[in-house]
């Protein structure tokens, strides 16, 4: 085997190998999403006052929603919750949320076994770079964000729709998995369908999203690091002087901040319970009787408002000099 072609498998096991923890991360997602925490549930119905439109209590919403996960899990053999609804005990779920759900199933256990599937070829990948002997620690970090790379653009075409009009990729997905309507319910004779809103289903899309976005982002600022790395290693041996990590630094806190402030404005984080204006919210103007909020008497102080100003100025001066800092380190040590 000449040199070219070791190198061509080499790199096609890699991305290969990148592809697949890629997309064991994201089934990983969906699960820990959905069933590792039960109680967003509970915040969910409340959100959406759920409990009003069943005229159950929140214990009994919980109990149906614990059976309803055991079964998509496997772990129950057929879906039928006896519980107090609309003022009378009886079956949750209605033979159309049955087979509904059947097939439901059916998507999360095929998921699960992908992801197994997944695992093993990940490792025959792995295998094989061992036996070409490859260097895994500079191939693999490369690898992974050309994999980023070929999954970027239709993930994040895909969030953005989402985002613009979830609406119609719900529909869309239902009609690419499911080969019939029956995902379609009429709320005013389906318990399953008031107890979960097309909103539910949107903040749930949302935290999968965020999670394996979250984790992707980690192991490609791990990816960066061990390339600067193998880069520092061999500049160190040609030149004898070690590369600066400062310039990495700056820009894993400058890809950490902008994740920080997405989660922040996609969570309201900081915003006034009542007064959601979406986006705008953070326009503090838009706020109705914005004056009473700035009145000196909502907020208190052990020190004069002088003191506070002077301070704030202070802490200005110290931030203008700290980013002329990094500005000259930056521009002496770049790499």
């Amino acid at each position: 085997m000449n040199g070219k072609t070791k190198k061509i498998i080499q790199w096609t096991a890699g991305v290969i190998f990148s592809l697949l923890i890629i997309f064991v991360i994201l089934i990983s997602s969906f699960e820990i999403v959905l069933y590792s925490d039960m109680s967003v549930y509970r915040k969910e119905y409340e959100k959406y006052e759920v409990l009003d439109e069943l005229d159950m209590t929140m214990d009994d919403a919980m109990y149906v929603t614990r059976e309803m996960m055991d079964y998509l899990r496997g772990d129950k053999e057929t879906l039928s919750v006896i519980t107090e609804v609309e003022g009378k005990r009886q079956d949750f779920f209605n033979e159309q949320d049955r087979f509904h759900m059947r097939e439901v199933r059916d998507i999360f256990a095929g998921g699960l076994r992908l992801r197994t599937a997944a695992l093993v070829a990940a490792a025959v990948s792995l295998l094989i770079l061992y036996m070409c002997r490859a260097d895994v620690k500079k191939i693999l970090p490369q690898t992974y964000q050309v994999a980023v790379g070929i999954v970027l653009i239709p993930t994040a075409g895909i969030g953005i729709a989402a985002a613009i009009d979830f609406n119609s990729v719900f529909v869309q997905f239902h009609n690419i998995f499911f080969d019939n309507d029956l995902w379609l319910f009429d709320p005013a004779e389906d318990f399953m369908i008031r107890m979960l809103p097309e909103g539910l289903f949107y903040d749930m899309a949302f935290r999968v999203g965020s999670l394996f976005a979250g984790i992707l982002v980690i192991l490609f600022l791990l990816s960066l690091y061990m390339r600067w790395r193998e880069n520092s290693r061999k500049v160190k041996e040609k030149t004898g002087k070690k590369k600066n990590l400062f310039s990495m630094v700056n820009y894993t806190v400058l890809v950490l901040t902008i994740i920080a402030a997405v989660y922040i404005m996609a969570n309201g984080l900081g915003l006034i319970d009542g007064l959601d204006f979406g986006a705008g919210a953070y326009y503090y103007a838009d706020i109705p009787q914005f004056a009473k909020y700035l009145d000196g008497s909502c907020y208190t102080s052990p020190v004069s408002m002088r003191v506070l100003i002077a301070l704030f100025l202070i802490w200005g001066f110290f931030m203008y000099k700290l980013w002329g800092w990094i500005e000259k380190k930056i521009s002496k040590n770049k790499i």
